[in-house]
């Protein structure tokens, strides 16, 4: 009787195996289906159920990996950020060393607007030497869109020192000499219209403080000229450069300026 109760309990279990084993494959089988049908989210059920059958089956693990990035991406695409995020997580928790999912982390939390998810993403990108350029361009933008405008000139720089002839950087840079640019020419022009009454009335020291806002004037000349050097076509730009130099009383090259946009249309 013990022979035969063991013979029925190693039958019972390897026939168990067997159906385990043909579970699994119809499992593996259907998500492979979904997947090349596009259709990740049925994929990802299937592959994390085959998995709860064979834990360990390195073949079911990346192919699950494949279908979270390939959500991940779908919902990138449809700009649903956030969906995006938690696909490219969970992806990078079964792969923790693939830096591609760790760069789309960061193109997600850029979208998302997670900056300092974005930040770190790219930062870490960079040290891996992966897609470099495009992650100093990203990493600028979102300085510029926090108005962090010390690390976005810092960042900017950076990456053009290492990639001077990326397309993306060089288009990005103008804007950004821009904007820092603006806010001293503000700045400036603020100091200047509140310093005016004391020009009649205390001429000595308003000559003292004017030239505190010409400093200002020239520090914001300096970001305009920048912005010039890589877009010379650049209406707004030529206009700033115009205003600054009559500011500076310097009438010679904001002549020089007013031609230059005169001939690009002016204003218009």
């Amino acid at each position: 009787m013990k022979k035969i109760a063991l013979f029925l309990a190693l039958l019972f279990a390897t026939t168990f195996v067997f159906s385990q084993d043909e579970k699994v494959i119809e499992l593996k089988n259907d998500g492979v289906k979904h997947y090349q049908a596009k259709e990740y989210d049925l994929a990802i059920e299937k592959f994390k159920e085959a998995l709860n059958i064979s834990p360990n089956d390195s073949d079911i693990t990346s192919k699950l990996i494949l279908s979270l990035k390939g959500n991940g991406a779908a919902k990138y695409e449809a700009k649903e950020f956030d969906k995006a995020l938690v696909s490219f997580h969970e992806a990078l928790k079964l792969s923790p060393e693939d830096i591609d999912i760790v760069y789309k982390i960061g193109l997600s939390a850029f979208g998302a607007k997670q900056d300092e998810l974005a930040i770190k993403s790219f930062t870490t990108a960079i040290e891996k030497d992966y897609k470099p350029s495009t992650c100093y361009f990203y990493i600028t933008s979102v300085h510029k869109r926090t108005e962090n405008f010390p690390k976005m000139i810092e960042t900017l720089e950076q990456g053009l020192a290492a990639f001077p002839n990326d397309k993306n950087l060089n288009k990005l840079a103008p804007s950004c000499y821009q904007s820092v640019g603006l806010k001293d020419y503000n700045e400036a022009v603020a100091m200047q219209k509140q310093l005016a009454p004391m020009a009649q009335k205390e001429p000595d020291k308003y000559k003292v403080e004017i030239e505190k806002a010409n400093v200002i004037f020239k520090k914001s000349l300096d970001s305009m000229t920048k912005a010039y050097n890589f877009d010379k076509e650049n209406k707004n730009v030529l206009k700033a450069l115009i205003a600054i130099h009559k500011a500076l009383k310097d009438e010679q090259n904001a002549k020089k300026y007013e031609t230059e946009l005169n001939a690009l249309g002016g204003g218009k």
